[in-house]
């Protein structure tokens, strides 16, 4: 990823993106988000099980607003380079967090390093998560054009 490229292009370049999944659990969700990654070799499998260990040892601190995940791992957990997925649930899925369960959209980042993913990314996330109509039309969307349109509209 260049670092002038925003997540979402790079969602749409690398196709990691897999609208109304049908998850039967929270980690069957997060597995879908980290096997797009893995797919184009963003994160080796050990990525998966870092998140799912992470989660494990500090609960669904990830769950960062309602309804929305960001799990993610160390560096060092199997991360080949910078990559985003996008998954969205057909039926939301509980990860245990007490203010915002269920969960029904999740965005897995990897960071190549601590550093790489920089402060513009970080912002664009934050826009998007600011931005009131997104995390209800990301719920919603049925197909690309959908995303597209949405992405269009975030500052």
């Amino acid at each position: 990823m260049t670092n002038d490229m925003r997540f979402n292009e790079y969602l749409f370049e690398n196709q990691t993106i897999t609208l109304q999944y049908e998850a039967f659990d929270w980690q069957d969700a997060i597995g879908e988000a980290a096997r797009l990654l893995e797919q184009v070799g963003a994160v080796t499998k050990d990525y998966y099980e870092a998140i799912l260990k992470n989660h494990e040892d500090n609960g669904p601190y990830y769950v960062v607003v309602p309804s929305f995940a960001m799990p993610h791992a160390a560096p060092e957990c199997g991360v080949l380079e910078n990559g985003f997925s996008l998954v969205t649930l057909k039926t939301p899925v509980a990860f245990g967090h007490e203010e915002h369960d269920p969960v029904d959209t999740i965005l897995c980042i990897a960071a190549k390093d601590r550093k790489s993913l920089n402060e513009d990314v970080i912002v664009q996330i934050m826009n998007m998560l600011e931005y009131e109509p997104s995390t209800e039309r990301l719920r919603m969307a049925k197909t690309l054009d959908d995303l597209r349109e949405l992405f269009a509209e975030i500052p």
